[in-house]
């Protein structure tokens, strides 16, 4: 059987289409299977990310209230539990020297939040390198919302470019709220404790402790080391159903000269 020219060319013609419909699927296909690689990969930095900022806040939260609202990169004992009763070599806050008061306020609070979150997030980031991020931990900006309620809202703001070999991805706000870590109703008992105590110096209230106590329903640990002319009295707040060695105690110190006193 003889084709004539004209139907020759129809067969290629209509060849011709079938093998671009057929690579055409196929490119999209693929192109569809990588943009979905690539979304769980953003998801996945995203989450990392997310994960970074919540971790720095706590780091940074533990820090604080061990040392009574103040933070404290030095500090190494905060990372043993286990050495918590070593009160030796700890760095205090001290509420009060003698009769004089010495309270952090909400501002200083807000102060060492930011300190301590953009801190330990640049030290979180810079365990990511897989994802080639590029940033200026200086630009961190942190806003923190302490909420009558005792949340704490924490937003951070940071441009986080993701470099890749196929494109670029940009990550800039952050945000997480605290509502369990009683961070705040401790720091209102520890000033109570020190605006009482300072009112009894050189001696100190007990029953005051006791009703204070009560108020709050926290556990409450006190310890003195005392020298031949002064007495520091540290206090360590325990929330309920925590233990001494739990990471959600809030420390601070009370100072006595007692030469001072005579």
């Amino acid at each position: 059987m003889k084709f004539k020219s004209g139907q020759i060319s129809m067969f290629i013609i209509i060849a011709l289409l079938i093998f671009i419909l057929v690579t055409f699927l196929f490119f999209v296909g693929n192109k569809k299977e990588f943009k979905e690689i690539k979304n769980t990969n953003v998801n996945e930095i995203k989450s990392n990310l997310n994960y970074c900022f919540e971790k720095s806040y706590y780091s940074a939260l533990y820090n604080i209230a061990y040392h009574g609202g103040k933070f404290d990169k030095n500090d190494k004992v905060i990372n043993t539990p286990e050495n918590l009763l070593n009160f030796t070599n700890r760095s205090y806050y001290f509420y009060s020297i003698n009769e004089n008061l010495s309270l952090p306020s909400l501002e200083d609070l807000e102060y060492n939040f930011e300190r301590g979150i953009s801190y330990n997030f640049d030290d979180c980031l810079s365990k990511l390198k897989k994802y080639n991020l590029e940033y200026d931990p200086t630009e961190m900006r942190i806003q923190i919302d302490f909420r009558e309620n005792n949340e704490i809202k924490i937003e951070g703001n940071l441009d986080i470019l993701v470099n890749s070999t196929d494109s670029k991805t940009s990550f800039k706000s952050f945000v997480y709220t605290d509502s369990e870590s009683n961070f705040l109703k401790m720091y209102k008992m520890a000033k109570e404790i020190a605006q009482k105590q300072v009112q009894f110096v050189p001696n100190s209230c007990v029953s005051c402790l006791t009703e204070i106590k009560r108020k709050y329903k926290f556990g409450l640990f006190v310890e003195e080391l005392a020298s031949k002319y002064s007495t520091t009295t540290i206090y360590t707040i325990i929330p309920e159903n925590s233990g001494y060695k739990d990471s959600k105690i809030f420390m601070f110190a009370l100072f006595n000269n007692m030469e001072v006193n005579k």
